[in-house]
């Protein structure tokens, strides 16, 4: 049967089968079965559906029967069948005639007549017809399924599928079970405009918002009330899940008329009653994956696990990007390959997913914290100061992502907004902060060193887009040029600004890293610089294993060192230095335990990030 939402009122269906036409009319938002002896035409319903071609003109029995007005011979339809060829890889084209049997068909083949032969078997007046091949002096009929898009075979175990057509399956808690809420004649209407003439426990999903779909409203016989999606304890809430159907039977199992067995089903004994059960597997804008051995799509986008919308599900672009997400952590998570010693990088980024914040640092952390990680700010945070400040101190998240970030570190730091720039075809497209960041990072490596800051009109200017902005609701770029008082708010809350100044262009205008604390670590330049350091004096120290741990030895350690410090210092690195490695940190019990101690102190350039010019007015003459 078509679905509720397809057609108007007084629309014809035909849907198609292996085995039979089924025609339907649509009438006060349902569709009925035209062939139900039950429906008179007492209710607009129409009893007798003939088809025949334009020269049999049927005799209609009641008011409202219906002729499907054919030519002969293709008895109302025209069969369009495709074989495919494993030698070419593709689907080409047979000629299908329709015939009234077998026989008729081997007369009109005649001497054509052989294996693969097909024709289409209908009769006149009959809405049914099945598909017929020839092979071996016999006719079988071809097991066949009628639809628009070209077969792909069985569907692969972890197929994954989002469907955007808007569906709800919805039940509610009622005495002991999860019943569904048309069960008792209740409407879901799915729907931007407010249902007309509601009755109580009436469900409307409202579709303005699709970025927070679903929007579930529940008539309470005055008005409309909103559903809280984060609620999973009240009668005012609705629990997300997956619902199994088993075969049905007549035993009362606690989930209403229809049964269920899946493990994850909530058990309604343990909700109160009013309750809503939105069934994620049968309802859409979700992410599923395909199970073989169960022959079910189970959700696997799944519903958000932290923070003050814990319990609501991911949906939309948010469900799709939830399993990118996933998909990505793992791939950092489990890759060994990266954190090998063979493998040299000094940057780490995941450019447009902060979800990734935690993974990049605990990579780091595995590669010895040699490394700096470069976070973006969502493409569609807009340029408002609140929402800066909210999503920056994480108060609407529980984990790190669009929402907000929890994590704080000297070891990464943070852009905003995203750029405007171009893909390899010319287009216009919106890209994310580090896209941008990188490219500075590495012109400033290039042209200094890693303790230079990667910022200002020296070595953070921005050569690889063409604008700064943000994605708004309509999903269109936004330019935003940043004011003093806008890059103040977002230096101040630990967020670099990237700057379009007029008449000097797109430039990287801070280089604040998210240390929780105020230190010399704040500081990108810094936080690079210890990077740098750590990265090298592994090497460094490398020839001294296995070495004799006396005097000689602490002597020419400390010598390799004083050297190398001095040349980053003479290189505007650092402001001075200090190594220790004799008696005083090598005690004997150290020595005894085969450890070489070498402390190092330093003291770390600093950036000048405020410039302060006073002017002072004074009478003639007095600067003379």
């Amino acid at each position: 049967m078509p679905l509720s939402n397809i057609g108007a009122n007084g629309d014809y269906a035909v849907v198609v089968s292996t085995t039979n036409n089924n025609y339907f009319k649509k009438i006060n938002g349902q569709w009925y079965d035209v062939n139900t002896g039950s429906l008179t035409t007492a209710n607009g319903i129409f009893t007798t559906v003939n088809v025949a071609p334009h020269y049999q003109v049927p005799s209609a029995a009641n008011g409202g029967d219906v002729w499907f007005k054919t030519t002969t011979p293709n008895k109302g339809f025209t069969p369009a069948v495709k074989r495919y060829s494993s030698t070419t890889g593709q689907f080409a084209s047979l000629p299908v005639s329709v015939y009234a049997n077998d026989a008729e068909a081997e007369t009109a083949f005649g001497s054509g007549l052989q294996t693969g032969s097909i024709y289409a078997k209908s009769t006149a007046g009959n809405a049914q017809f099945e598909l017929r091949r020839y092979s071996a002096g016999v006719w079988d009929t071809l097991v066949y399924e009628a639809k628009s898009t070209e077969p792909t075979g069985p569907t692969a175990d972890g197929t994954l599928w989002y469907n955007t057509e808007l569906q709800a399956d919805i039940y509610v808690k009622d005495n002991g079970m999860w019943r569904s809420v048309v069960q008792d004649g209740s409407t879901v209407t799915i729907d931007t405009a407010e249902p007309e003439g509601p009755g109580v426990a009436d469900v409307w999903v409202d579709t303005n918002d699709l970025e927070n779909y679903p929007q579930i409203k529940v008539y309470d016989g005055s008005a409309w009330q909103l559903r809280n999606n984060a609620d999973q304890t009240t009668p005012e809430g609705v629990v997300f899940a997956d619902l199994t159907a088993t075969p049905a039977d007549n035993s009362n199992n606690g989930y209403g008329a229809t049964p269920y067995s899946e493990v994850d089903t909530p058990d309604p004994l343990t909700h109160p009653d009013g309750m809503l059960l939105w069934n994620s597997m049968v309802s859409t804008y979700n992410v599923k994956r395909y199970d073989a051995a169960s022959g079910q799509w189970h959700t696997i986008s799944g519903n958000i696990s932290a923070g003050p919308n814990a319990g609501a599900p991911y949906m939309g672009r948010k469900a799709q990007r939830q399993v990118i997400v996933r998909a990505m952590q793992k791939a950092v998570t489990e890759n060994q390959k990266i954190r090998e010693e063979t493998m040299a990088f000094t940057l780490i980024a995941a450019p447009g997913y902060p979800e990734l914040i935690d993974e990049m640092l605990t990579l780091n952390v595995d590669r010895k914290e040699t490394a700096f990680v470069i976070c973006d700010s969502p493409l569609r945070l807009a340029p408002d100061a609140q929402g800066w400040v909210d999503w920056v101190t994480g108060v609407n998240a529980g984990t790190n992502g669009e929402d907000g970030i929890v994590t704080k570190s000297s070891e990464a730091a943070v852009y905003y907004p995203s750029v405007l720039t171009t893909d390899l075809n010319g287009y216009d497209v919106v890209a994310p902060a580090s896209y941008a960041v990188l490219r500075t990072y590495a012109y400033n490596d290039s042209i200094s060193y890693p303790w230079f800051a990667p910022a200002g009109l020296t070595r953070g200017v921005v050569t690889n887009c063409s604008n700064f902005g943000y994605v708004n609701m309509e999903g269109e770029f936004m330019p935003v040029a940043l004011n003093n008082g806008q890059r103040d708010t977002l230096y101040a809350n630990k967020i670099n600004p990237l700057v379009n100044f007029p008449g000097t262009g797109l430039v990287v205008f801070g280089q604040k890293t998210l240390s929780p604390i105020a230190s010399a670590l704040d500081r990108v330049n810094v936080a690079r610089l210890i990077a740098y350091l750590r990265e090298r004096f592994d090497p460094l120290a490398r020839p001294f294993i296995f070495e004799p741990n006396d005097n000689a030895t602490r002597a020419n350690v400390k010598t390799l060192f004083d050297g190398f410090l001095g040349d980053i210092m003479q290189k505007r690195g650092i402001y001075d230095f200090l190594v220790v490695c004799d008696t005083t940190n090598n005690t004997p019990s150290r020595i005894d335990a085969n450890e070489l101690w070498i402390d190092i102190a330093i003291e770390p350039t600093k950036a000048a990030e405020f410039i302060y010019i006073p002017v002072r007015i004074v009478n003639t003459g007095a600067l003379q």
